[in-house]
């Protein structure tokens, strides 16, 4: 237990009725935690700046839905409890433990927090500010920082999403140290039927900050059949990159145009990032674009996961943004998918209801692959094998993501040599099967391992 001065309970439950007047602020029962869905510990130790130093531990509990041993009850969200302890730990010779001023939780890139809030407890320190944003939740501690050998209150998220790994933050100011924990991060969603980006441009100013340009064009998307988008009742959101651009637009944002199914949104007048969105359901097309922003993250990206969620449901692709450009004052990433993804129109919707390639994809190059076979985390307990046929095989790159979403792209045009055993970039991806249907990689490279040549017929579409 901690020990503290007589004055430090109230002064904890006043600090909480008036930097949480909008929030709750309740009572901590010892002893009323028991049988959460799940418990776990993580440390978290600041080696990187010395002569700083902490050491500390969060405690996690979560607690399903309708668990009454929950310390803040709900029927229809999970709770998620922590607990941030400062170890008063020796630190290394020549430096000093520092107190700490912030808790951070991440959020996955589809989860919602409908509260955030803390307990008060007689031995804990409170938070003097909670401030949720699209990407975390952040708990401050400036005002009475805790110090080494101090533990908070319980700290309270609430939210339908479902525990997943998020990436958690503790520290002091600039201080601070990134681990992996529990939190909100995965909300049970239908799948749009079809749904991908055909188009993405980035711009970045090496010299401007703030003047940055990024747009997704021509992308494909398909509610699917008797579904419908209400911009009165439906939240739309966009998460870029995994959590490097997050847009939530709250229901009431999407102006429809005239009585057809086509929905615009458009950021005030000077206000930054400036954004347009527009959503077009008889076409099954979508495009998104913001000016005067911040694209300076996706540089040094790889590839671009792109998740849409529209009510309850949402659509996922990743993109390679293999085709770099730059210049003195400026870098540029593009994207541009031979060939084209549709969805279709209302008209043949009932018999194209997914994903197919668009009427003019004959004028586009196609790889001489008719099947490509990788394996995710090759040789491991967890190994995950992948496959391409046909059309799903691209030009130039043909992109791979794996269950728990990590991603490789192998260069498939046929204008590279492939090889069984070859890895991607990462070292993640192995492939493992190929069927060179035009026989131009073996015209190209000579005679394709036949190990790994398999003896597989190209699926009907």
């Amino acid at each position: 237990m901690i020990r503290q001065n007589p004055q430090r309970a109230n002064r904890s439950r006043a600090m909480c009725s008036l930097a949480l007047a909008s929030l709750l602020c309740l009572s901590w029962a010892p002893g009323a935690l028991a049988a959460p869905l799940e418990t776990a510990s993580v440390s978290f130790e600041n080696l990187d700046t010395p002569p700083f130093y902490f050491k500390a531990t969060v405690e996690i509990e979560v607690y399903e839905p309708g668990n009454a041993s929950s310390p803040l009850f709900s029927a229809s969200d999970y709770t998620y409890v922590y607990r941030l302890t400062n170890l008063l730990a020796p630190p290394p010779a020549g430096q000093v433990n520092i107190p700490l001023d912030i808790f951070e939780i991440g959020l996955g890139s589809v989860s919602t927090v409908s509260l955030a809030t803390s307990l008060d407890d007689p031995t804990g320190v409170a938070p003097s500010a909670i401030t949720t944003s699209e990407t975390k939740v952040s708990f401050s501690f400036s005002a009475l920082p805790l110090n080494p050998d101090a533990v908070s209150d319980p700290l309270i998220l609430q939210s339908s999403s479902a525990p997943g790994d998020v990436n958690a933050t503790v520290g002091l100011s600039s201080f601070v140290d990134d681990q992996v924990a529990r939190g909100p991060a995965v909300l049970p969603m239908a799948n749009f039927p079809c749904f991908d980006a055909n188009v993405v441009k980035i711009q970045t100013h090496l010299y401007k900050s703030g003047k940055d340009k990024l747009k997704i064009a021509k992308g494909a998307i398909d509610l699917g059949l008797g579904n419908t988008f209400d911009p009165a009742t439906d939240v739309v959101k966009l998460d870029l990159g995994n959590g490097l651009f997050v847009k939530t637009l709250p229901a009431g944002s999407f102006v429809q145009k005239g009585k057809k199914q086509r929905f615009r949104y458009k950021s005030s007048d000077g206000a930054t990032p400036k954004i347009h969105f527009h959503l077009n359901f008889k076409k099954k097309e979508w495009e998104f674009k913001f000016a005067k922003g911040d694209a300076v993250p996706f540089t040094a990206a790889q590839n671009l996961p792109i998740v849409l969620t529209i009510g309850g449901a949402k659509g996922e692709t990743v993109v390679p943004l293999y085709e770099k450009s730059s210049g003195s004052k400026k870098t540029k990433l593009r994207f541009k998918r031979h060939p084209r993804v549709d969805c279709g129109d209302d008209e043949d919707s009932d018999s194209h209801p997914t994903c197919h390639i668009g009427s003019h994809s004959h004028h586009h190059k196609r790889s001489c692959l008719s099947f490509l076979e990788v394996v995710y985390k090759a040789g491991t307990p967890d190994q995950e094998t992948l496959q391409k046929f046909s059309d799903d095989i691209g030009h130039p790159s043909t992109f791979f993501v794996a269950a728990e979403g990590k991603s490789g792209s192998f260069h498939s045009s046929c204008s590279q040599c492939l090889s069984c055993g070859q890895l991607d970039d990462s070292g993640l991806f192995q492939i493992t099967g190929i069927v060179d249907a035009k026989g131009t990689l073996a015209a190209h490279c000579g005679v394709v391992d036949a190990s790994c040549t398999l003896d597989l017929e190209d699926p009907a579409p």
